[in-house]
């Protein structure tokens, strides 16, 4: 891991020597320095045999509250646009976290000319405190993309991308792997925003220390988007996938169809209705508690207004629906509804602030009793970004979910909340 941040640091200060002189040459170059907090805390109940038969003060002595993240961090950013023109653009960026017991640290280049895209990144993280969470680890990254016109709106796609990851030690949930995407398809423009895409995609991941963890995916995919005005836009999109994996009896083998359709109106003035329906089907060649046959259906049905261009408000109406095909797991079966409602106010590059707060229910379909529980949702995101003087700017983002269960014993509390005050040179 020593090595690891060495290079790293190597890696940093050749991107970073050259921003100086390139800022000197006037080109474009953004440097950021800030200070950041992050929390994640968890709060549950310690498993009893019987809880049924707890009192309260009982039950309040299992309860537990744990703080998964809880850190001050430094933060050091540099992007930098080496060259750029109507044919293309080279980037580079540089990210770096420093807190009492890690150091992260990543850079990424960006390259685009003509038809070609190549992107590349390498990330890291170091460990001085024995008794921070996770590993250290090492992540590279290498994409490209080509999409040359063949005439008349037609164009070939062509993309891939591989991914290596490598801890510093191993173990049942972080493990070393090597992961590859692989597309490549046909593209029909036409129309204003119009697009029918044909795509193979194939996806492989390997795992060096235990080959059971290996798999290949082959994915075909359809995608249509038609506008046939200003106020009306659809997208559909289906993706039918064979797993293959690598384990005995092929346990994580089998079959998924994915449907997404969405449709846009834009109706009165400042007024648009957005529905969309999320449709996955699934079937096993071995079937087991994790891996069985089943449905699931999402339909969603957003109303979005904007009184001025800088206030935005938002209604969201949700269904879910869960049916498994076996008998067996019928206790997973579930309907859920919920309804998300939203303000979102942005004012030039001094102030964006976005917040939702959705309220719910699931309700487990089994009338006999199982391990999954009906419970109602509760949950609030808060976003935010001010400008307060120059270069200095305020940024949050607080999110907080709670699921109330039948049994308090089951309830679960999870916030995340991450503020920063960061300074652009």
């Amino acid at each position: 891991m020593r090595n690891l941040l060495s290079l790293l640091s190597v890696l940093v200060l050749l991107v970073w020597s050259p921003l100086h002189a390139a800022e000197r040459e006037g080109s474009r170059l953004r440097i950021v320095s800030g200070l950041y907090y992050d929390n994640i805390s968890q709060g549950y109940y310690l498993s009893a045999t019987d809880t049924l038969t707890l009192d309260e003060d009982s039950l309040l002595a299992l309860k537990r509250t744990s703080d998964e993240i809880n850190d001050l961090r430094l933060k050091t950013s540099a992007d930098w646009t080496v060259w750029q023109s109507d044919a293309g653009q080279i980037e580079l960026g540089s990210v770096m976290f420093l807190s009492d017991d890690d150091l992260r640290s990543s850079i990424d280049a960006r390259f685009r000319r003509g038809a070609l895209e190549l992107i590349g990144g390498l990330e890291g993280r170091g460990i001085w405190d024995i008794e921070s969470s996770g590993s250290g680890y090492a992540t590279w990254r290498l994409s490209s993309k080509l999409r040359p016109s063949l005439g008349s709106g037609f164009f070939l796609l062509a993309k891939d991308s591989y991914e290596s990851v490598n801890f510093s030690g191993t173990d049942d949930f972080n493990y070393d792997y090597r992961y590859n995407r692989f597309y490549l398809g046909v593209e029909k423009e036409f129309g204003w925003a119009d697009l029918l895409s044909l795509q193979y995609r194939n996806d492989r991941k390997q795992a060096p220390d235990s080959s059971r963890l290996d798999y290949t995916n082959h994915r075909a995919i359809i995608e249509f988007d038609w506008s046939p005005s200003t106020t009306i836009s659809t997208r559909i999109e289906s993706d039918l996938i064979r797993r293959l994996s690598n384990k005995e009896t092929g346990i994580d083998d089998g079959w998924e169809e994915l449907l997404d359709a969405t449709l846009g109106l834009r109706f009165a003035q400042r007024w648009e209705l957005e529905v969309r329906h999320e449709l996955e089907y699934a079937t096993y060649d071995t079937q087991d508690v994790v891996n069985n046959n089943h449905m699931s259906s999402v339909v969603e049905c957003e109303m979005l207004h904007s009184p001025t261009e800088e206030i935005e408000v938002s209604g969201t109406l949700s269904t879910q629906q869960y049916r498994t095909k076996l008998v067996e797991f019928v206790d997973q079966d579930y309907e859920q509804y919920s309804i998300r409602y939203g303000l979102d106010i942005s004012s030039g590059e001094w102030l964006w602030f976005d917040i939702s707060h959705t309220v719910g229910h699931r309700n487990y379909i089994a009338s006999v009793g199982g391990f999954y529980t009906d419970y109602t949702m509760n949950r609030l995101d808060i976003f935010g970004d001010l400008k307060l003087y120059h270069g200095l700017s305020l940024n949050s983002m607080i999110s907080i979910d709670w699921e109330n269960h039948e049994k308090q014993e089951n309830d679960n509390r999870l916030s995340l909340i991450s503020i920063g005050l960061d300074y652009a040179f």
